[in-house]
């Protein structure tokens, strides 16, 4: 069961269940396939935005959906060092209360790739597909949406997504130090597929082939310090591409997109004992201004620079 209430709004839903899964080896292959299987009910009931108090009748919407999810993955080992990996599986989420048509988000998501181990370095390279038949968009308080439309879920229609994931790791030994170091690497393109107007101010008036807000090209961490057996010490480097702010194609207009960033974070870690345990965060730690959401015309900055120092205890 999930709920939600607003001033004038109540909405709910019972979501039930179940799902079936078996694994199967092959020599050097091992396939697993499964499925699962959702039954949800929705409920909403409006009082508007004049009748806070709940007097009158509210006007009362009840939906059902169910759905049946089949996935399968396979992995091939081709010797000790290196394996192929693919899958396939569909793709849902049902629709909130709020959604007019109760239209659940639907497709098919695919990833092919491989994974590599050598000694102290590890990596993945995987690209992955996903072609959905309908695209959710919610309208939140959050993201400043109209006060008349809050709670309101809207739906695009077709959608491509395509894109490729790199990670690599290693830990290097200096007497009784390690260096862990991690980068991960994500590409991705997201486009709507079907024209359409919709009164989601992010998406607007869409025509096919725009590209979906808030989706930014090319996202990179890079992650590396020092440890020991008691203490770490981590830098983070993080980086984000540029990103338009409403559907659009071609280049991005300043007032519709927000500019690339790469904003540094430090932690550190000392270990007590094998209970107890400190640790302090420094997010952004250059105190790097950049913009973080824009909305209604309107910006909101990123986090500044600040300072978390913390003390746990672990029972």
């Amino acid at each position: 069961y999930t709920g939600s209430a607003l001033a004038g709004l109540s909405a709910a839903s019972d979501v039930y269940k179940g799902q079936v899964q078996d694994k199967m080896t092959f020599g050097n292959l091992q396939i697993t396939a499964g499925v699962r299987y959702e039954n949800v009910n929705l409920a909403r009931d409006d009082w508007g935005k004049t009748d806070p108090l709940r007097i009158d009748e509210a006007a009362a919407r009840r939906n059902g959906v169910d759905a049946l999810l089949p996935s399968v993955g396979a992995t091939y080992r081709l010797d000790d060092n290196w394996t192929l990996l693919a899958g396939v599986q569909k793709a849902y989420a049902p629709p909130a209360p709020g959604n007019n048509n109760a239209e659940q988000e639907d497709g098919w998501n695919y990833e092919f790739g491989g994974r590599f181990a050598y000694n102290n370095l590890n990596g993945e390279l995987i690209g992955f597909m996903t072609a959905l038949d309908n695209l959710h968009g919610n309208c939140t308080a959050s993201q400043g949406c109209s006060n008349d439309l809050i709670g309101q879920q809207y739906n695009a229609g077709k959608v491509d997504i395509s894109g490729v994931e790199f990670v690599v790791s290693h830990e290097a030994t200096i007497g009784d130090l390690s260096i862990p170091t991690r980068f991960n690497y994500t590409y991705s393109s997201a486009e709507f597929a079907e024209n359409f107007d919709s009164e989601l101010d992010v998406w607007g008036s869409v025509e096919s082939g725009f590209e979906i807000p808030y989706l930014p090209e090319v996202m990179w961490q890079l992650e590396t310090g020092l440890r020991s057996e008691k203490w770490q010490v981590l830098v983070a480097i993080k980086h984000v591409d540029e990103m338009r702010t409403v559907a659009g194609a071609g280049a991005i207009a300043q007032e519709d997109g927000i500019e690339k960033r790469t904003v540094v974070d430090l932690s550190g870690n000392y270990q007590i004992d094998n209970q107890q345990s400190v640790y302090a965060v420094i997010d952004n730690l250059l105190d790097k201004e950049y913009t973080a959401t824009r909305q209604h015309g309107g910006l909101q900055v990123g986090k500044p620079r600040s300072l978390q120092v913390g003390y746990r205890y672990n029972f």
